[in-house]
């Protein structure tokens, strides 16, 4: 990415991925939801009713809860259970925050309502020319400045925070952010030049 914009760390990577796959076990999700349902608001739940719940062995369960607990999602405490849900939210605010779209969406604070989780929800109609020209701006600011890019290399980078990856490059080449040249490769252009 360009402008030393930041990026997710490779712990925090690990961490979502181990969050994501700790959930993608059915008999895991299905003893978090158990916790969820038995603990309540109260000081948790005992790692007994858990096993009665489920109709699983003590043995199981405690293997699924140590699963859980190493993602974060369950804090276990003297044989007694917590959800810890808010793990998921830090995580995916973690994410958020470290996207390269976030930090440049700080600094653009009204544009903020084109996109959500940041992905792009849309592009401003045609009459909307100053608001047009500051998305494509900050659009641009993804792309590798200086060198000629090659149309997976904008469409991988485009694609970080568009699903229409077509209509997106386009826009950049219609607000003259972004050429073709007559080898296919695109040139970023910065407002300025």
């Amino acid at each position: 990415m360009s402008d030393h914009l930041p990026a997710p760390s490779a712990a925090l990577l690990c961490r979502a991925a181990q969050q994501l796959s700790t959930l993608a076990d059915l008999q895991r999700t299905a003893l978090l939801g158990a916790v969820l349902r038995l603990a309540g608001a109260g000081p948790g739940c005992a790692v007994t009713a858990l096993a009665d719940d489920l109709g699983t062995d003590l043995r199981t369960t405690t293997r699924h809860l140590a699963a859980l607990e190493a993602a974060g999602l369950v804090a276990v405490q003297e044989h007694r259970v917590r959800p810890r849900l808010e793990a998921l939210e830090e995580t995916a605010a973690a994410l958020l925050a470290a996207l390269p779209v976030t930090a440049l969406l700080a600094q653009e604070p009204s544009l903020d309502r084109l996109f959500r989780h940041g992905r792009l929800t849309g592009l401003p109609v045609l009459a909307r020319v100053e608001e047009r020209a500051r998305l494509a701006d900050l659009l641009v600011r993804l792309l590798p400045a200086g060198r000629p890019l090659a149309e997976t290399e904008v469409n991988g980078v485009l694609a970080t925070v568009a699903d229409d990856v077509a209509a997106v490059r386009r826009f950049l080449v219609e607000e003259c952010r972004l050429t073709r040249g007559a080898g296919r490769d695109y040139r970023r252009v910065d407002s300025g030049a």
